[in-house]
């Protein structure tokens, strides 16, 4: 890239620095639970309009989509659109600014549920986006901009659907990483076990089949027979294995429980997948029935249904090679605009970008915002890294695709 266009591009968004945080107080100012994103993916194909987007569209699932440029290199700009419930937060949907001296760290922030997790890269890709629109920069390429629904309820519903019928060489995940560069993820499997028994009054529990206590000897059998078995992967780290949430039926204390369902959270590694953890499980299980003819359980994926269809709970882990081509332009990219190397992290939670990669497609991490603060009741943001991040995805657009 040449040292004059990369000035502009600097230059530009330096300039529409108030516009940068108006427009992320929009955001946060429309809520946008998990499921409810209409209301946002509007307002931004709305701004797409403003901002001189020719080719803009909400799809069928409600992901809000952008294009700009033309050729045959594509370079994808994803970055969810929901957030969690704003649970104990004060005025979630504020979008006040204030002193980051509150949280403990320097300058302006922005408040509000979604700040951090994802407003903050959907304010950014866009805002970058613009500058180069309003530059006349033709890029030698396509870049497009997909704000997808439905990532924090499971199943990464608007991602899966945005790339089932295309594909992209290159993909940026706009996700927390503090200007970081995230090269990988463990994945994430949401599984349950299924114990069942038989019930009756408790005076009387010699004739009946207590489940619970039956799920509590299959978790013991876990704890000490499955997850020595989680070994270390020197990509991804190790796996963990989290029993989360219980339901017992009928739930009554006087009252032999006869079905027990119990949660549990599955972060994995490219090597110990989630069916070599049900695999074992199930071995577990079947050793147990061997010498206790009333056990009855089964262990599987939880499952999400979206339009009359059901789909695992899974989200795939990925990594990247830290040292390729696209990661060096990224690189480049955060030290032309904040003067260092940025480190190179893997995110401890899971993100599209597990299904993104999937698909063969290089993938990057790469947003403004502090992983601590991330679904918590002091979610923000920092101005500056917002500002940041948008003159780093310009950069990096123009890096990767190059001008015609």
């Amino acid at each position: 890239m040449k040292n004059s266009l990369s000035t502009e591009i600097l230059r530009t968004l330096d300039s529409s620095q108030q516009s940068i945080v108006e427009f992320l107080k929009k955001l946060i100012q429309t809520p946008s639970v998990s499921g409810q994103e209409k209301n946002i993916a509007t307002l931004i194909r709305s701004y797409m309009s403003d901002f001189g987007f020719k080719d803009h569209r909400i799809d069928s699932v409600g992901n809000v989509i952008g294009s700009i440029g033309t050729g045959p290199k594509k370079l994808l700009f994803d970055s969810h659109l929901d957030h969690v419930p704003p649970g104990m937060m004060i005025n979630p949907y504020s979008g006040k600014v204030m002193d980051g001296e509150r949280f403990g760290v320097r300058g302006k922030v922005m408040y509000g549920r979604g700040a951090c997790d994802t407003k903050s890269s959907v304010c950014s890709m866009l805002m970058a986006c613009k500058a180069l629109i309003d530059l006349d920069i033709k890029l030698d390429g396509n870049l497009t901009f997909a704000g997808v629904v439905r990532e924090e309820s499971g199943g990464s519903l608007g991602t899966k659907n945005l790339i089932a019928g295309q594909t992209f060489d290159a993909a940026i995940i706009g996700e927390p990483s503090d200007l970081n560069i995230a090269i990988g993820q463990r994945g994430g499997a949401f599984l349950y076990l299924d114990v069942k028994g038989l019930s009756g009054h408790v005076a009387q529990a010699e004739h009946c089949v207590n489940s619970f206590e039956k799920s509590i000897d299959v978790v013991d059998c876990v704890r000490k027979k499955v997850e020595p078995r989680l070994r270390k992967n020197k990509k991804l780290g190790t796996p963990c294995l989290s029993f989360t949430h219980a339901k017992v039926q009928p739930g009554f204390v006087s009252i032999i429980p006869d079905r027990t369902i119990i949660n549990f959270d599955f972060r994995y590694n490219l090597k110990y997948m989630p069916d070599h953890l049900i695999s074992d499980i199930r071995h577990c299980i079947k050793k147990m029935e061997s010498t206790d003819p009333k056990l009855n359980a089964k262990v599987d994926y939880m499952t999400n249904k979206y339009d009359h269809h059901e789909y695992k709970e899974d989200i795939p882990p990925f990594y990247t090679n830290p040292n390729g081509p696209e990661v060096n332009i990224v690189k480049s990219a955060v030290r032309d605009v904040l003067g260092y190397s940025p480190h190179s992290i893997l995110w401890p939670f899971a993100t599209d970008g597990g299904f993104v990669a999937k698909k063969k497609i290089i993938t990057i991490g790469l947003g403004p915002g502090d992983i601590s603060f991330v679904h918590g009741v002091n979610e923000h943001v920092k101005l500056e890294s917002v500002i940041a991040a948008s003159k780093i995805y310009a950069l990096l657009a123009v890096k990767m695709l190059g001008v015609a």
